[in-house]
């Protein structure tokens, strides 16, 4: 899935807990910016002067988390719950730690817990909507996918997550309605087009489908799957000249797929 497994936004305020740190403060912007070595040094010693400091921890674990460090990310979330065992944004990054360790029950019973404590917390309803996918608890993904839209704020990666689970119910008509509301929100993303042409397919759309691959190929000229997607939709169009066209560049860009695609459809 791809990121299917999207990374949340850092959901911490410094003031709301009374932090006024201005390494913490530092640690913040540096994890903002991805500069997640620097904020993990930050951190870090704001827990050198400050054991207690629970949201130092999360700040460490995030960056952790950034540095491919899940394991060190679950120790320091952990430091956190011992420190406050209801701080939700823990127990809700821990969660999210968790699933990139392929823990996704564990990170459920995180994720109840981080919900129960905060009803409206959105990026839990995210994480655990990853996490019941991955265990193909379809039917509970998309309600926490739901329920994250209805929280707000509008966001194209949610609107993609619900698509991809309702493409996966075979409530086609209604993914592609979420996936033209992510694109409408980010134009820029050759997953939405492509996950909307699939759907598109499966409805027999062809052309629609042929249109958004062509978007999708604009975005990412090099991607050899998308041309093979669109060559056989085009065949299925009864285009085979132009579709083994796009077989045989999706060969040339690496296509795992596309000789044995052409071997059948194209003579």
């Amino acid at each position: 899935m791809r990121s299917f497994l999207l990374s949340c936004f850092l959901s911490i305020t410094l003031m709301s807990f009374g932090q006024t740190d201005p390494l913490l403060e530092a640690a913040r912007k540096k994890l903002e910016a991805k500069d997640y070595k620097g904020a993990r040094i930050d951190a870090t010693k704001v827990i050198d002067a400050a054991p207690k400091n629970k949201l130092a921890y999360v700040l460490r674990g995030r960056a952790r988390m950034g540095l491919q460090d899940d394991y060190g990310a679950i120790s320091d979330f952990t430091f956190a719950l011992d420190i406050d065992s209801l701080f939700a944004e823990a127990l809700n990054h821990r969660g999210e730690a968790k699933i990139n360790l392929g823990d996704d029950d564990g990170a459920i019973s995180d994720l109840d817990k981080a919900i129960r404590l905060r009803p409206n917390y959105t990026d839990a309803y995210t994480n655990r909507g990853f996490a019941k996918y991955n265990i193909e608890d379809l039917q509970g993904a998309y309600f926490d996918f739901s329920k994250a839209l209805e929280l707000g704020p509008p966001d194209a990666d949610k609107y993609f997550n619900r698509g991809l689970v309702k493409a996966e119910l075979g409530e086609f008509v209604s993914a592609i309605d979420d996936y033209s509301k992510a694109i409408e929100l980010d134009k820029t993303d050759p997953t939405y087009y492509d996950n909307r042409a699939l759907s598109k397919t499966e409805k027999e759309d062809y052309a629609g489908a042929i249109e958004d691959y062509t978007y999708s190929i604009e975005l990412f000229p090099s991607d050899p799957e998308t041309y093979f997607q669109r060559g056989l939709v085009k065949i299925l169009a009864n285009n085979n000249y132009d579709g083994c066209l796009d077989l045989k560049h999706a060969e040339e860009l690496g296509s795992p797929d596309a000789k044995a695609a052409i071997k059948k459809n194209c003579k």
